[in-house]
């Protein structure tokens, strides 16, 4: 007998994806605001720093981005 309930109810889960069955329109848009708002955040971090990646790699030198990218196997999906 399994004495642990969770297998079970992962087994029986539903799908995740499935259409909404009532979708509010106001609630999309106030998440769509939000993903711009963290799209924008990411994108001028990303930007951010002393000097461009053009002169880091004038000197020799990657920047931290770039470091990360060459770790990342290609087609596994990272950025």
């Amino acid at each position: 007998m399994n004495m642990y309930s969770m297998p079970g109810y992962f087994q029986n889960m539903p799908t995740i994806g499935k259409e909404l069955v009532n979708p509010n329109p106001e609630n999309e848009q106030e998440i769509k605001a939000v993903e711009q708002d963290i799209h924008e955040s990411i994108e001028k971090a990303l930007a951010a720093g002393i000097t461009s990646e053009e002169k880091l790699n004038e000197r020799g030198q990657l920047s931290a981005m770039q470091r990360i990218n060459a770790l990342i196997d290609a087609g596994t999906g990272a950025r």
